[in-house]
């Protein structure tokens, strides 16, 4: 009797700790996130120009000496509940490349792409130092270029398309109000990102 009365308030404690624990976490309602990501739509993008744009003109008009930093992304979430989390997410990529016509160089070409999307945020596995998350956003992407020739004149653009971020699996490690991060996914902010995120009340 006494080693069942010790199991039952052993159990207790630890079901107080752990919704203890789960209800301190679940005080950071607010998180921010900075990020750099690789292979977004963006750079897919200028892959599919590049390629139509040589097709297009036989071989006439053609890009080179492509200049791709990556994107570069910022998002806020706030927690709703210890599962689900919505906010929004910000991003941006800018390429440059030279516009070559029969081995001569006409021009240059700057490409910035804006990316606003209102997101959602599912933490699937939650530990005091260690998460993993899925999460998506859906939005408005604007693509503006502007092309100018080295004969002085130049040319403007500017596209809206339908933006989207899709991070199947997030990995975080870190602190309770600190976290280094990475996603697999695809979309806006790339196919692999890595950032660190803050988690405040």
């Amino acid at each position: 009797m006494k080693k069942v009365i010790l199991a039952a308030l052993a159990a207790l404690a630890l079901g107080t700790t752990n919704v203890s624990a789960q209800q301190y976490d679940y005080e950071k309602r607010h998180e921010v996130a900075v990020s750099y990501g690789a292979l977004s739509n963006a750079d897919l993008f200028s892959y599919l120009e590049d390629a139509f744009t040589v097709a297009a003109s036989v071989g006439k008009v053609k890009y080179e000496n492509e200049k791709f930093v990556g994107t570069f992304g910022v998002e806020y979430f706030y927690r709703v509940s210890n599962l689900f989390a919505v906010g929004g997410i910000a991003a941006y990529a800018t390429q440059s490349k030279d516009i070559m016509a029969g081995g001569d160089k006409l021009g240059t070409m700057h490409d910035h792409f804006f990316s606003i999307m209102p997101a959602a945020k599912c933490d699937w596995l939650r530990r005091r130092h260690f998460g993993m998350y899925s999460k998506l956003g859906l939005g408005v992407n604007i693509l503006t270029d502007k092309q100018k020739f080295n004969d002085g004149e130049t040319a403007h653009d500017a596209t809206a398309t339908f933006a989207w971020q899709l991070s199947l699996v997030g990995l975080e490690a870190g602190s309770q109000n600190v976290r280094a991060f990475a996603e697999l996914g695809c979309g806006e902010q790339g196919m692999a990102l890595i950032g660190l995120r803050c988690k405040f009340l």
